[in-house]
């Protein structure tokens, strides 16, 4: 039994019916796109604890008031820090 869409060799897949030419490279940019927003919201994700981590800092140390002079005061003092 032949079933539609199997391919004889791995030439005919990768072919892909005389589509590959277009196939191939639209998923290969798909991947490309995925990981680059898969990066750009794991640095986001690694800034917003960054941040949320100076903002705790900063209220255990009595700044809870903070301005974004304080803000920036404390993330000096933990640049300094590391």
């Amino acid at each position: 039994m032949d079933f539609p869409g199997r391919f004889d060799s791995l030439g005919a897949f990768l072919a892909m019916g005389g589509y590959g030419a277009f196939v191939w490279p639209a998923l290969a940019l798909a991947v490309v796109i995925l990981l680059g927003l898969w990066l750009q919201s794991l640095a986001a994700l690694r800034e917003a604890v960054r941040q949320e981590a100076l903002v705790a800092q900063l209220r255990r140390d009595g700044r809870s008031g903070g301005t974004d002079r304080d803000l920036n005061q404390g993330q000096q003092q933990a640049e300094a820090g590391q």
